[in-house]
């Protein structure tokens, strides 16, 4: 069956270029705490997407490399005043391919055996630019030929529905398990927000047409945001991602750890609205009942759907537990399918007290 092309359509980027690291495939231990993989590989330091709400520029590498980045960013651009924040700034490598070439040919065939490879983590490694240069697969083509890793493809572009990247699956189907990230089914919100990607009701059609073909698929509500939460419809997005079919569910809140991120999300509503107010409410002013009965409803709503639709195996909730009290220790009793995020302390459990407690009941 044909289909017409689900691609993104990107955004004009302003292309700066570095050298590649020397190891693009790493461990990544935040992902391994997520139960996603244990390592990963990005293709591009800064990709072509404009999610307002990213915070990839605001990692540690990019802190560790901001002065280098920012001279390349100065010496391509003079005059511009550019920096990583600029809209529409895209950081590639211009030795990607021979890089990541080098470095899997000092490997052996069976390295990655029995783990999974995230592609990508931080950035989207079928971000327009990288798939019409040919890159993307040709970095899946050496991965896959030189290492035994599962692939755990994770993207907001729909592209991956496709005739062609549908065959070029299930040429390799045991090695790939393919997601869409997807936190709300609002197309005209997401346009404002999430700039350059394909729509969700794309990254739907790009799931199903996955399924469809028998291909491994995974969910990915990663973040669901607050209004999803607010009108009741976590069950609606759920159930569009097909939850009987998929290997497994990842679903977080919206978590603003990085200062001025939330304004991203809030920019996609009218200021009248409800949702605006909300997001204001909560991180401009600091409410943090607000933000804690967020994270709490959101549990709820997807513990509920999973006990009545039979698919607690399969959820896995990335709890933020920062801000969790007392007041909704009954909500998360049991834990069933949390995972925390959060720092451990010195007895290996949560470094938050009502958590720890509910960690020591199931114990």
């Amino acid at each position: 069956m044909q289909h017409n092309s689900l691609g993104a359509k990107g955004i004009k980027n302003k292309v700066v270029i570095i050298p590649a690291p020397k190891s693009l495939i790493c461990k990544c231990d935040g992902f391994k705490k997520k139960e996603l993989a244990s390592y990963k590989i990005d293709l591009i330091k800064e990709c072509g997407y404009n999610c307002t709400y990213c915070t990839s520029p605001f990692g540690m590498d990019m802190k560790f490399r901001k002065n280098s980045i920012q001279k390349a960013i100065d010496e391509q651009y003079p005059g511009k005043d550019y920096t990583i924040h600029t809209p529409g700034i895209t950081i590639e490598y211009y030795n990607l391919i021979s890089s990541l070439d080098n470095q899997l040919r000092k490997m052996n065939k069976s390295f990655g055996a029995g783990e999974v490879l995230m592609f990508s983590q931080l950035t989207d490694a079928f971000s327009s630019r990288l798939v019409n240069q040919g890159y993307t697969k040709v970095a899946l083509d050496l991965i896959l030929n030189h290492t035994s890793f599962r692939i755990r493809v994770l993207t907001k572009n729909a592209i991956i529905g496709d005739d062609d990247w549908i065959e070029y699956f299930e040429k390799y189907r045991d090695r790939f398990i393919v997601g869409l990230s997807i936190g709300t089914t609002d197309d005209r919100w997401a346009l404002k927000v999430e700039r350059g990607t394909s729509s969700p009701s794309d990254r739907l059609k790009a799931l199903h047409n996955l399924q469809n073909a028998g291909i491994s698929t995974f969910g990915m509500l990663c973040p669901i945001f607050p209004d999803v939460v607010q009108l009741n419809k976590v069950g609606e997005l759920i159930d569009k991602i097909n939850p009987d079919i998929v290997e497994n569910i990842w679903a977080e809140p919206f978590n603003s750890h990085t200062a001025g991120i939330w304004k991203g999300v809030r920019s996609g509503f009218r200021k009248d609205s409800e949702q605006y107010k909300w997001l204001t409410q909560a991180y401009e002013n600091g409410d943090t009942k607000l933000i804690t009965q967020y994270h709490s409803d959101l549990y709820s709503q997807l513990l509920n759907h999973a006990i009545e639709n039979e698919w607690t195996h399969k959820f896995i909730y990335l709890l933020y537990e920062k801000y969790i009290t007392h007041d909704h220790i009954d909500t998360f009793r049991g834990l069933v399918g949390v995972n925390s995020q959060s720092n451990k302390n010195d007895s290996g459990l949560s470094n938050n007290e009502v958590i720890a407690e509910l960690q020591k009941e199931v114990e």
